[in-house]
């Protein structure tokens, strides 16, 4: 994903108020798993670590973003539109929940 793209997603999560609920570090320590939490909907960012020198770095390029459905099924965040989307989708199914503005 394109730099540009991993900003304007991130920046969306920050000004709609997601949490950090967590992160580790996959036991491969190929990929770092940041969890960020709304309103009980989630999306999570995977980052690729590369080794260098026996430690992990962060690898900019390959970061995904992945949301699931009502349903559970798992899909891949490309844009803040998707994300938005996503968002929306929630909302229709779990009416209960409302951001207060």
């Amino acid at each position: 994903m394109a730099p540009k793209q991993v900003s304007s997603i991130k920046s969306w999560i920050k000004s709609m108020g997601f949490k950090l609920e967590g992160s580790h570090t996959l036991k491969s320590s190929s990929k770092k798993i940041k969890y960020y939490i709304l309103d009980n909907f989630g999306v999570y960012e995977e980052i690729p670590l590369r080794k260098t020198d026996g430690k992990a770095s962060i690898s900019e390029k390959n970061k995904k973003f992945i949301s699931w459905t009502p349903w559970g099924e798992r899909f891949e965040i490309n844009s803040v539109r998707d994300l938005s989307g996503a968002y929306q989708e929630f909302l229709k199914y779990n009416p209960d929940v409302r951001l207060e503005y």
